[in-house]
């Protein structure tokens, strides 16, 4: 467990030196702060897809698409996985329970794909605050 700690912990920082000379301060790379930070932003447009009818959903998918290949090495890239498969697993939800409203049970499986989804955005949401990978297994294949 402390070789995954100290794995995922070299890299997200570098080390720079004190002014002084004598104390090592670990700082985030200008890189990995920026894919922190597209990662809540992007949490936050999944969020917000329940009130825009899935156009910022669909918005977040494009982007987790784009910017994935530049998270390959980091915990970033499990999250865009994460993210990009709660997308597709609920819209094959919704369209697998489209018909069904028709005989009025499709509302339940709506809502059921609603919680799933809900539950997924802020499992991540939670484990990227906690700085964490979705997958525990991404970084130690390094």
């Amino acid at each position: 467990m402390r070789d995954f700690e100290r794995r995922k912990r070299d890299a997200e920082t570098v080390e720079v030196i004190d002014v002084d000379g004598s104390t090592p301060i670990r700082t985030e790379s200008d890189a990995v702060k920026r894919l922190r930070i597209l990662s809540h932003i992007l949490y936050g447009l999944y969020a917000l897809s329940w009130f825009t009818g899935g156009i910022s959903g669909i918005v977040g998918l494009i982007i987790d698409y784009v910017k994935r290949s530049e998270a390959q090495g980091t915990m970033y890239a499990s999250h865009a996985t994460w993210r990009i498969r709660t997308f597709w697993g609920a819209l094959i939800g919704s369209l697998i329970s489209a018909p069904f409203l028709l005989i009025h049970i499709g509302y339940f499986f709506l809502f059921v794909i609603w919680v799933w989804t809900l539950y997924r955005v802020v499992r991540g949401w939670v484990s990227l605050f906690d700085r964490k990978p979705m997958y525990r297994s991404v970084l130690l294949r390094r």
